[in-house]
Protein backbone atom coordinates (compact mmCIF):
# COMPACT_ATOMS: atom_id res chain seq x y z
CA UNK A 1 0.00 0.00 0.00
CA UNK A 2 0.98 3.35 -0.56
CA UNK A 3 0.09 6.68 -0.01
CA UNK A 4 -3.16 7.50 1.71
CA UNK A 5 -4.61 3.78 1.43
CA UNK A 6 -2.33 2.61 4.56
CA UNK A 7 -3.84 5.60 6.75
CA UNK A 8 -7.49 4.48 5.28
CA UNK A 9 -7.06 1.28 6.15
CA UNK A 10 -5.19 1.87 9.46
CA UNK A 11 -8.30 4.14 9.86
CA UNK A 12 -10.69 1.13 9.24
CA UNK A 13 -9.07 -1.47 11.26
CA UNK A 14 -8.91 1.02 14.77
CA UNK A 15 -12.38 2.57 14.22
CA UNK A 16 -15.27 0.94 15.93
CA UNK A 17 -17.95 -0.66 14.18
CA UNK A 18 -21.14 1.07 13.10
CA UNK A 19 -24.19 -0.17 11.43
CA UNK A 20 -22.25 0.85 8.35
CA UNK A 21 -19.20 -2.01 8.91
CA UNK A 22 -20.59 -3.84 11.21
CA UNK A 23 -22.75 -7.31 10.22
CA UNK A 24 -25.98 -6.94 11.67
CA UNK A 25 -29.62 -8.50 11.59
CA UNK A 26 -32.16 -6.52 12.99
CA UNK A 27 -34.58 -7.64 14.99
CA UNK A 28 -37.44 -10.12 13.55
CA UNK A 29 -41.04 -9.93 14.05
CA UNK A 30 -43.14 -12.67 12.49
CA UNK A 31 -47.18 -12.90 13.02
CA UNK A 32 -48.75 -16.01 14.44
CA UNK A 33 -51.32 -18.06 13.37
CA UNK A 34 -53.63 -16.12 16.14
CA UNK A 35 -52.55 -13.00 14.85
CA UNK A 36 -50.24 -12.09 17.93
CA UNK A 37 -46.60 -11.07 16.98
CA UNK A 38 -43.76 -12.59 18.12
CA UNK A 39 -40.44 -11.22 17.66
CA UNK A 40 -36.40 -12.35 17.51
CA UNK A 41 -33.67 -10.46 19.13
CA UNK A 42 -30.61 -12.52 20.02
CA UNK A 43 -29.10 -14.50 17.44
CA UNK A 44 -29.81 -17.84 18.95
CA UNK A 45 -33.92 -16.40 18.37
CA UNK A 46 -33.19 -14.86 15.07
CA UNK A 47 -31.34 -17.88 13.90
CA UNK A 48 -34.74 -20.29 15.43
CA UNK A 49 -37.03 -18.36 13.68
CA UNK A 50 -35.62 -18.07 10.30
CA UNK A 51 -34.70 -22.17 10.08
CA UNK A 52 -38.58 -22.48 11.18
CA UNK A 53 -39.38 -19.98 7.84
CA UNK A 54 -37.25 -21.95 5.67
CA UNK A 55 -37.65 -25.54 7.12
CA UNK A 56 -41.72 -25.72 8.71
CA UNK A 57 -42.17 -28.86 10.16
CA UNK A 58 -43.94 -31.45 7.76
CA UNK A 59 -47.81 -31.91 8.09
CA UNK A 60 -49.28 -34.15 9.86
CA UNK A 61 -49.49 -37.96 8.21
CA UNK A 62 -53.29 -38.05 8.74
CA UNK A 63 -53.67 -34.95 6.07
CA UNK A 64 -52.13 -37.11 3.74
CA UNK A 65 -54.38 -39.70 2.00
CA UNK A 66 -52.95 -43.09 1.38
CA UNK A 67 -55.45 -44.67 -0.97
CA UNK A 68 -54.54 -41.60 -4.19
CA UNK A 69 -54.01 -43.27 -7.37
CA UNK A 70 -51.89 -40.78 -9.63
CA UNK A 71 -53.69 -40.13 -12.99
CA UNK A 72 -51.11 -40.67 -16.10
CA UNK A 73 -49.38 -38.33 -17.43
CA UNK A 74 -51.01 -36.14 -19.94
CA UNK A 75 -47.77 -36.03 -22.64
CA UNK A 76 -44.38 -37.50 -23.06
CA UNK A 77 -41.47 -35.12 -22.43
CA UNK A 78 -40.45 -33.57 -26.09
CA UNK A 79 -36.63 -34.06 -26.18
CA UNK A 80 -34.92 -30.70 -25.50
CA UNK A 81 -33.17 -29.20 -28.48
CA UNK A 82 -30.18 -27.01 -28.81
CA UNK A 83 -31.94 -23.89 -29.18
CA UNK A 84 -33.50 -24.10 -26.17
CA UNK A 85 -30.34 -25.30 -23.77
CA UNK A 86 -28.13 -22.50 -25.09
CA UNK A 87 -31.50 -20.15 -24.19
CA UNK A 88 -31.59 -21.14 -20.86
CA UNK A 89 -28.08 -20.94 -20.60
CA UNK A 90 -28.17 -16.66 -21.50
CA UNK A 91 -31.40 -16.52 -19.44
CA UNK A 92 -28.60 -17.35 -16.11
CA UNK A 93 -27.38 -14.61 -14.10
CA UNK A 94 -23.57 -14.09 -14.56
CA UNK A 95 -22.89 -13.58 -10.79
CA UNK A 96 -24.81 -15.78 -8.24
CA UNK A 97 -23.37 -17.81 -5.93
CA UNK A 98 -22.08 -21.04 -7.45
CA UNK A 99 -23.12 -24.27 -5.86
CA UNK A 100 -21.57 -27.25 -4.42
CA UNK A 101 -19.46 -27.70 -7.37
CA UNK A 102 -18.07 -24.25 -7.39
CA UNK A 103 -18.46 -23.31 -10.77
CA UNK A 104 -20.41 -19.70 -11.36
CA UNK A 105 -22.94 -19.11 -14.05
CA UNK A 106 -20.67 -17.27 -15.82
CA UNK A 107 -18.42 -19.60 -16.90
CA UNK A 108 -21.61 -21.58 -18.50
CA UNK A 109 -22.65 -18.44 -20.22
CA UNK A 110 -18.65 -17.49 -21.72
CA UNK A 111 -18.33 -20.95 -22.59
CA UNK A 112 -22.22 -21.92 -23.76
CA UNK A 113 -21.19 -22.48 -27.94
CA UNK A 114 -18.98 -25.36 -26.49
CA UNK A 115 -21.28 -26.65 -23.81
CA UNK A 116 -24.59 -26.85 -25.08
CA UNK A 117 -23.84 -29.96 -27.04
CA UNK A 118 -22.89 -31.70 -24.16
CA UNK A 119 -26.04 -29.89 -22.03
CA UNK A 120 -28.39 -31.21 -24.57
CA UNK A 121 -27.21 -34.42 -25.08
CA UNK A 122 -26.85 -35.08 -20.66
CA UNK A 123 -30.43 -33.52 -19.78
CA UNK A 124 -32.10 -35.60 -22.38
CA UNK A 125 -30.73 -38.47 -20.67
CA UNK A 126 -31.75 -37.49 -17.82
CA UNK A 127 -35.67 -37.73 -19.15
CA UNK A 128 -35.46 -40.35 -21.25
CA UNK A 129 -33.79 -42.77 -18.64
CA UNK A 130 -36.03 -40.92 -15.70
CA UNK A 131 -32.74 -40.53 -13.52
CA UNK A 132 -31.10 -37.67 -11.47
CA UNK A 133 -27.64 -37.24 -10.58
CA UNK A 134 -27.18 -37.67 -6.87
CA UNK A 135 -25.35 -34.37 -6.35
CA UNK A 136 -27.66 -32.52 -8.29
CA UNK A 137 -30.53 -32.56 -5.71
CA UNK A 138 -28.32 -30.74 -3.45
CA UNK A 139 -28.25 -27.17 -3.20
CA UNK A 140 -27.42 -23.89 -0.95
CA UNK A 141 -29.58 -20.70 -0.21
CA UNK A 142 -28.21 -17.90 0.73
CA UNK A 143 -29.71 -15.41 2.77
CA UNK A 144 -29.23 -11.57 2.55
Amino acid sequence: MEGNNIWMANRYVTSTPTDGGKTRIPTLTKLNPDSSKASASTNAEKSQMIAQALFPNPPLDDHIPTDFIYPDPITAHTPFNQDQIQKAITNLSGYKAPGPDGICNIVFKKCSELLTPYFTFLFNGVFSHQTYYEPWKRFMTVIL
